[in-house]
C-alpha cells in the first residue's frame, strides 16, 4: 500500500505495560510489514523498547520513533535526534533537587510524584489537583508557591480530561495540551489548535471513515452497540462493538477478542 504507513504505540498496544511482547505479535509485525510501512512511536528510550521488543527493533520496523519521537530510525539507521539539552540549553535545565532528574532526551523523571502516586497520598477526585500540589511542595520542602513549570499532555479532549482533573484544569496547570497536543492551553487561555480534518481535507477523511463503517458492518461479532466511531481533532476513536457499551460488554468483547 504506497503511501500508508502505520505506527503502532508500544504500551497497551503492542505489549501489556512495562511486558515483553508475545512471538504472535512479532509474528503479525512481520506478516503486516510485507504489505504495509510499519513504525513504532514510543516515549521510552531505545534501551527500554529492546527490552520490550527485542534488539532488532530498528530492523522490524521501517521506522522507529523513540522517545516522544526525538530520536528517529529508518531501515535501523539513525535518521535524527533531538534533546531538550540541545533546544533549551543547560542554564534551562538546571535543577535544584535531587528527586528531579532527566530521564531522557525528552522529559523529566520525578520519582517523588511516582513515590506519591504509589502511596496513594493524592486521589484524582475534583480536589485531587490541589491535594497533589500541596503534598509536593511539602515532600519537596518548598513553601513558595511556584515550584517548577507543570504541563499536562493527554490523548483525551478537554471534556474528559475534565471529568478526572477538575473543570480547572487548564487553570491549573501551567500548559494544557489535549489530543495528543494539537489543542494546547497556557495560563488558561487558548494558545493553538489543529486538527486531522484541517490537515487531511475532509474527502481523504470521508473516505477513511466510510472505508472503516463498511469493514465494521460486515464484521461477525457478538454484539453492537452504537457510536462505533469517535472523530476527536487528533485521532479516530474505532471500537467494534460500539463505544455505547456497557463495561460488561466491553470486558466480555475483550476476552472473545484473545480466542
Amino acid at each position: 500500500m504506497p503511501g500508508v504507513i502505520v505506527l503502532f504505540d508500544v504500551d497497551d498496544t503492542l505489549t501489556a505495560p512495562r511486558k515483553e511482547a508475545t512471538q504472535e505479535m512479532l509474528a503479525f509485525i512481520q506478516k503486516l510489514r510485507k504489505v504495509v510501512t510499519i513504525g513504532l512511536v514510543g516515549g521510552s528510550d531505545l534501551n527500554k523498547i529492546n527490552e520490550q521488543l527485542g534488539k532488532t527493533v530498528t530492523n522490524d520496523f521501517d521506522y522507529c520513533f523513540t522517545e516522544n519521537g526525538l530520536v528517529a530510525h529508518k531501515d535501523g539507521k539513525s535518521i535524527g535526534i533531538q534533546s531538550m539539552k540541545l533546544f533549551l540549553g543547560e542554564d534551562k535545565l538546571k535543577v535544584r533537587s535531587p528527586m528531579c532528574s532527566i530521564d531522557s532526551k525528552s522529559c523529566f523523571n520525578v520519582s517523588l510524584v511516582v513515590k506519591l502516586m504509589q502511596e496513594h497520598v493524592v486521589t484524582f477526585d475534583d480536589a485531587g489537583v490541589d491535594q497533589f500540589h500541596a503534598a509536593l511542595h511539602c515532600r519537596l520542602g518548598y513553601s513558595n508557591q511556584e515550584v517548577v513549570t507543570i504541563g499536562l499532555v493527554g490523548g483525551s479532549d478537554l471534556n474528559k480530561i475534565n471529568e478526572q482533573l477538575g473543570k480547572t484544569v487548564t487553570n491549573d496547570f501551567d500548559y494544557c495540551f489535549t489530543e495528543n497536543g494539537l489543542v494546547a492551553h497556557k495560563d488558561g487561555k487558548s494558545i493553538g489548535i489543529q486538527s486531522m480534518k484541517l490537515f487531511l481535507g475532509e474527502d481523504k477523511l470521508k473516505e477513511l471513515i466510510n472505508f472503516t463503517l463498511h469493514y465494521i458492518a460486515d464484521l461477525d461479532i457478538p454484539i453492537k452497540r452504537g457510536t462505533f466511531i469517535e472523530f476527536r481533532n487528533g485521532m479516530i476513536n474505532v471500537s467494534p462493538i460500539g463505544r455505547n457499551c456497557s463495561q460488561e460488554e466491553r470486558d466480555e468483547f475483550e476476552r472473545y477478542d484473545k480466542v
